[in-house]
Formats: C-alpha cells, sequence, structure tokens
C-alpha cells in the first residue's frame, strides 16, 4: 500500500510539474507575443491566442491538485488524463519550434 501511495504521489508531483510548465510557456507567450496595436490583433500569433484560452484553465488545474488530498488528486488525474497527456505534447511542440 504504502508503495501505490508514492507511486501516486509522485505521479501527481509529475503531473502538477507538466502543467507549471504549460502555464510557464504559456504566460511567456501572452507577455511576448502580444499584438503591439489594435490592428495587429487580425494577425495574432496561435501561441499568443492559445496561452489566451488556456492560462487560467491550466492555473486552476495547478491550484487544484495542490489542495487536495492525494486521493482527491488521484481522481482529478483520472478525470482530466486526457487534457494532461495534450499538455505534455504542447510542452514538446512549443519548446520545439522555438529552437
Amino acid at each position: 500500500m504504502l508503495a501505490t501511495t508514492l507511486n501516486s504521489s509522485q505521479a501527481s508531483k509529475a503531473n502538477v510539474w507538466f502543467l507549471r510548465e504549460h502555464y510557464y510557456l504559456l504566460h511567456c507567450a501572452k507577455r511576448d507575443l502580444a499584438p503591439k496595436t489594435p490592428e495587429d490583433l487580425k494577425y495574432c500569433n496561435p501561441l499568443f491566442e492559445e496561452a489566451l484560452s488556456n492560462l487560467y484553465f491550466i492555473d486552476w488545474m495547478i491550484e487544484e491538485l495542490e489542495s487536495k488530498t492525494l486521493d482527491e488528486q488521484i481522481a482529478f488525474l483520472n478525470t482530466y488524463k486526457e487534457v494532461i497527456e495534450h499538455v505534455k505534447k504542447r510542452i514538446v511542440k512549443i519548446n520545439e519550434s522555438r529552437n
């Protein structure tokens, strides 16, 4: 039972790390890719638009995971596992596009 608890705790921490990394990348995109003029809104960088759409949701997910018991974290991770897998893939794609 202790090993399962440790594995679940480690998985939760790892997923929080991925969410924080994605939050950081989106925050940087929001800051760095913001249009300079209202006219530039027509030609927004897609990553800037993604940041506007997802930044608060990712922040909410981090807060939820950090404020829950281990059992609640496990349930949360099971509920949002597809979202977290998508986040992991987006981190790779965003980092690839930055290089």
